[in-house]
């Protein structure tokens, strides 16, 4: 039986949004409340642009991935505490730091715009399905990685707050930074990925959750509610350890 064959029926929740919308402390939470596990599309380019920044790794020697980076992509794990600080491991060394750097930033959003890298990365995402469920967060998930998920999730917020949370996020993990650069470089980012986001809201069935004023607890029982709904959980889970 193939792999495709084996997970068929395992649920599949995606989580999309702008940047500073929450979505990795989400996808990281839910997935450890259901016990799913969690795929993170935007640490895959920020490792292989991490990657690139130390030679392992160059567009101009071709865009195949070597299976050994491939390995390692698959094995990234991302914890977020109840304070919303995050860390990101490659077996057992932490990368938070130099992955949420706006060098790695910058790097990772070039590959990511290179239709060849995606087209690479699709078997190594979608190798991520696993009973009993997947979480799977970043660009692309819901529209062209996972078409038949179980449940879409778009997350928005308004750009200062936005600004905001990426500020602390960077101050968090030891990034010496001004609001006023955070915010003019979310502003060129945001000009990047406004054009797919518009194409994922227009897809039929997509949840749209606005997280500017509303806790991590908040977001996280919307989407049991819709989980609940879709006969995907029996119960609806108690949000009160993560709030």
């Amino acid at each position: 039986m193939s792999q495709q064959q084996e997970n068929k029926g395992v649920p599949i929740l995606t989580i999309d949004g702008l940047s500073g919308t929450g979505k990795t402390s989400i996808t990281s939470q839910i997935a450890s409340d259901l016990g799913w596990r969690a795929l993170y599309s935007g640490l895959f380019y920020r490792y292989l642009a991490h990657c690139q920044l130390k030679q392992r790794y160059s567009v101009h020697n071709g865009v195949e991935i070597s299976h050994v980076i491939q390995l390692e992509l698959t094995n990234l794990t991302c914890r977020v505490n109840p304070a919303g600080e995050v860390t990101v491991l490659a077996g057992n060394q932490n990368l938070s730091h130099i992955l949420s750097s706006e060098t790695v930033g910058r790097a990772a959003s070039i590959l990511a715009g290179n239709q060849a890298i995606r087209e690479q990365l699709l078997n190594v995402q979608r190798g991520a399905l696993i009973s009993p469920g997947l979480v799977a967060e970043g660009r692309d998930m819901g529209r062209v990685v996972f078409p038949d998920a179980t449940l879409k999730i778009f997350l928005s917020a308004d750009e200062e707050v936005r600004v905001q949370r990426r500020y602390n996020q960077l101050n968090r993990c030891g990034n010496d930074v001004k609001i006023a650069d955070v915010a003019m470089m979310q502003a060129s980012r945001d000009e990047r990925d406004l054009q797919q986001a518009y194409q994922t809201l227009d897809e039929d069935g997509v949840l749209t959750i606005d997280t500017s004023r509303m806790s991590i607890a908040s977001v996280k029982q919307t989407i049991y509610q819709a989980l609940h709904q879709l006969k995907v959980i029996d119960n609806l889970l108690t949000t009160d350890a993560h709030a």
